[in-house]
């Protein structure tokens, strides 16, 4: 006979597979048919004799249940789910277990903690105590009961109801003028702290004496003799007469016109701008010329010409490929024999230039001519020129006097 597989109490139901061994077991064993279990090499065919249904009378085998049923049991665990599986975990301690304060607050920590705060002091935060609150609040309200001045620095004064509601006077102990030190006041002199009106004085210019600054009438004896002859010259002048007094600060013409000068440097130029000044004009560049601009003189590049002007040319010996002249090229390469590039050093305004182009013969012929034509096959571009020279019979042919001339916008 056949172990059957069964479970020690409730809660915990035979999964799919060991149902299915179970009536496999009983199968072998030759069950009589008046148990129900007969046909037993069909395990559903077997649990429709005994009545059963997966699912309604016993549980179907679940992964998630096998997962918890092989959970050992601890205490004070719990079963939780971690988002693809099950597993169990300690459950976290009940109640707080400390408390601190932040001052003027204080805990003495600990899971029963005390709660205190001291009373303030003048060193220490803390809660107002009902004494402190008492003074504080009597502060702020009084009574005056006699008010009055004192004369010093020369002030002085009166107090009318001193001892209700006092209304002050202020006045000074002092006649005349009044001059002040920053602490008090007291009278000021004439001669010394003042001059004495000029109300008797007649017309005139006003001369102060020194020593008592008095007040007169200048005559002509006060003032000096101007030093200067009566004919417009200079000749008595003596001395060198700074700028800020209208003169260069220089002894001699060419030190008082730099002196005046903005110039600064070799080649600057001098002109008069808009405004009526004098104005540099530093000195330009190699190859610039001097032209106009908005009305002022300035440095600029010359052009290279309008469309009637050469844009570029070269004068080469193509057999040695040497540059032996030329204007706005910057190389030539020989590819092969009678087969040269030109390149210019600054680019055309587009490639639809005319060339001129002319050639001795080649050092084998006299009496046959070598033509020179623009590359076939090779278009003209506005970086570079490409250019073949041929005799007839021969091909490709060098020449040591080859030149190209372009024309163009």
């Amino acid at each position: 006979m056949s172990t059957l597989v069964t479970r020690a109490g409730k809660g915990s139901p035979l999964t799919h597979n060991e149902v299915d061994t179970n009536f496999n077991n009983l199968n072998s064993d030759k069950s009589e048919k008046a148990n129900n279990l007969s046909d037993l090499t069909s395990a559903p065919t077997a649990r429709t004799n005994l009545g059963l249904v997966i699912g309604t009378d016993v549980q179907a085998y679940d992964a998630d249940l096998a997962t918890i049923a092989g959970l050992t049991p601890t205490n004070n665990y719990a079963i939780i789910g971690n988002g693809t599986s099950w597993t169990s975990s300690a459950l976290p301690a009940s109640g707080v277990t400390s408390v601190t304060g932040t001052a003027p607050v204080v805990s003495s920590g600990g899971s029963t903690p005390a709660i205190s705060m001291a009373a303030a002091t003048t060193s220490v935060n803390g809660y107002l105590t009902s004494t402190d609150w008492t003074t504080f609040n009597n502060k702020g309200s009084g009574t005056v009961t006699s008010a009055s001045v004192v004369s010093a620095n020369g002030f002085a004064g009166t107090v009318a109801t001193a001892t209700t509601t006092p209304a002050i006077t202020i006045s000074t102990s002092i006649t005349g003028v009044l001059k002040g030190n920053a602490t008090a006041i007291s009278a000021a002199t004439s001669g010394t702290d003042y001059s004495a009106g000029t109300s008797a004085l007649g017309t005139g210019i006003l001369k102060s004496t020194t020593t008592t600054g008095a007040l007169t009438i200048a005559v002509a004896a006060d003032f000096p003799t101007l030093n200067q002859n009566t004919t417009g010259t200079a000749s008595n002048v003596t001395g060198t007469v700074a700028i800020a007094n209208g003169g260069t600060g220089q002894t001699t013409a060419n030190a008082a016109y730099n002196a005046l000068s903005p110039m600064t440097t070799t080649g600057d130029i001098e002109y008069r701008n808009g405004s009526s000044v004098a104005t540099r004009l530093p000195i330009g560049t190699a190859g610039q010329v001097l032209t106009v601009a908005a009305g002022i003189p300035s440095w600029a590049t010359p052009s290279s010409g309008g469309s009637g002007s050469a844009k570029a040319w070269v004068r080469f010996n193509g057999t040695a490929s040497t540059i032996t002249d030329s204007y706005n090229v910057s190389s030539l390469t020989k590819n092969t024999t009678g087969d040269y590039t030109i390149t210019f050093t600054t680019a055309l305004a587009n490639a639809n230039y005319n060339t001129v182009l002319g050639c001795r013969n080649d050092v084998n012929s006299t009496t046959d001519s070598t033509a020179i034509n623009i590359k076939y096959g090779t278009s003209p571009t506005t970086t570079t020129l490409s250019i073949t020279l041929a005799r007839f019979g021969l091909g490709n042919v060098d020449s040591d006097i080859v030149n190209a001339t372009i024309f163009g916008t």
